[in-house]
């Protein structure tokens, strides 16, 4: 269901605004396509502290919306996560926690440390593993990388 112009649904339950150019949360939404795109709030940038983890780091090293890292982290989210129960739960749990993740880790005055690091530790070899076809390794190692920013960030 699209709710205004500048909303679709991608892959499994994913809301994308086409104004934003990026995923937003449902609740997200449902809160301003009631607007039918007429005066909508949401602005056409990212912003700099509500966006998810890869973004957050593709942002940091100066990438576009439509780099490699981002286009192939989503499909796999798409196409393989969002397939299974256990990938479904975890999507959810991203959602609700990686904003929040996010904005402590731009508070923490060691941002550009730790998107550096997080870039080159898991995002680089998370899409050399899905290009690998190794789909399930790549899943834990991005699914650790999001249980420990929970514990030290959330």
């Amino acid at each position: 269901m699209n709710w205004c112009d500048f909303h679709e649904k991608r892959g499994w339950a994913s809301d994308y605004c086409l104004k934003k150019n990026d995923y937003v949360g449902s609740d997200t939404a449902r809160q301003f396509c009631q607007y039918g795109g007429k005066d909508c709030p949401i602005k056409e940038q990212r912003p700099s502290g509500g966006c998810y983890l890869t973004t957050a780091c593709v942002d940091h090293k100066g990438l576009s919306d439509d780099c490699i890292e981002l286009t192939t982290l989503r499909g796999f989210r798409d196409d393989y996560m969002a397939e299974t129960e256990k990938g479904k739960e975890d999507i959810s749990e991203y959602y609700r926690t990686a904003p929040a993740i996010v904005e402590s880790i731009n508070k923490s005055g060691q941002a550009n440390e730790v998107y550096e690091q997080l870039y080159s530790d898991v995002i680089v070899p998370c899409v050399e593993l899905i290009q690998d076809g190794k789909n399930e390794e790549a899943y834990e190692k991005y699914r650790d990388m999001v249980k420990s920013l929970e514990k030290q960030y959330f």
